[in-house]
């Protein structure tokens, strides 16, 4: 057992803006078989601006995998925050699977449940593969619901492949498909249409007060032998920051290289 008390002066030299509440409390232990359970409990646990708060941590290898389950009164990264979040991870021999549930009813409203499972393995060219399975998902916040489809994200060596990853919302949307390699031609398309702007400031350090709505497209284009092209065009709408009025925005841009220049 290990208990925490104060830490400021020790988290400054090896972690500066870290942060361990006093009394955060360490729990291990370890059977004769080998077995692991673990459990820490703390009222704060910090770094920068972002922290968890009155926070609880399992962690076992229990059935011969890892497992873990995190929560919490509050999640705070930023200016964006999720209440009564729960965090749970499973890990067994090349597999693992991730998943995040969190509920702001009694705060700002909204709710949501987030999954994913994943690979890690090295192939018959004996190349490393890192594989995620997003599976169906969504978030609400107040009136708005985004869904997440199910999609697969492959990053194989120096390749990336994305296979139809979106998440929309009514009539705004977020396309990712295609991929990038250095052994084949291949494009990535990044589609965007009339997402709402504010949306933005739920993540950034603090709210700038962004408005608009953003569409358009960007391409990443790969051939073998030259480096990698980017052709994009997207077009902000009603674009406000801070209360100040910029109109309409265009941003486009081309980029191409035959990989001698």
């Amino acid at each position: 057992d290990l208990t925490f008390h104060d830490t400021r002066s020790l988290l400054a030299f090896i972690a500066p803006g870290a942060y361990i509440a006093d009394s955060t409390r360490l729990n291990v232990s370890v059977g004769k078989s080998g077995s692991l359970e673990g459990r820490l409990t703390s009222s704060r646990l910090a770094s920068g601006t972002n922290y968890l708060k009155n926070v609880s941590l399992l962690f076992d290898n229990l059935g011969k995998s890892l497992n873990a389950t995190i929560v919490s009164d509050e999640f705070r990264a930023g200016t964006f925050s999720i209440y009564k979040p729960a965090f749970t991870a499973y890990a067994k021999s090349n597999e693992l699977s991730l998943s995040a549930h969190f509920d702001n009813e009694s705060a700002t409203g909204g709710n949501g449940d987030l999954y994913l499972n994943g690979e890690i393995y090295r192939d018959s060219c004996n190349v490393l593969v890192v594989k995620a399975h997003p599976l169906n998902s969504s978030i609400t916040t107040g009136r708005d619901k985004w869904t997440f489809g199910e999609s697969d994200i492959v990053l194989r060596g120096k390749d990336f492949y994305i296979d139809k990853f979106s998440m929309t919302n009514g009539n705004q949307s977020i396309l990712a498909d295609g991929g990038i390699s250095k052994d084949r031609s291949d494009t990535l398309i990044l589609d965007v249409n009339n997402v709402d702007l504010s949306l933005v400031d739920q993540f950034m350090p603090k709210k700038y007060g962004v408005k608009g709505r953003l569409g358009g497209k960007a391409y990443l284009t790969s051939e073998v032998g030259k480096a990698i092209g980017m052709l994009m065009n997207f077009n902000a709408d009603s674009l406000s920051v801070g209360g100040v009025d910029a109109g309409s925005v265009r941003l486009s841009s081309e980029l191409a290289d035959n990989g001698r220049e």
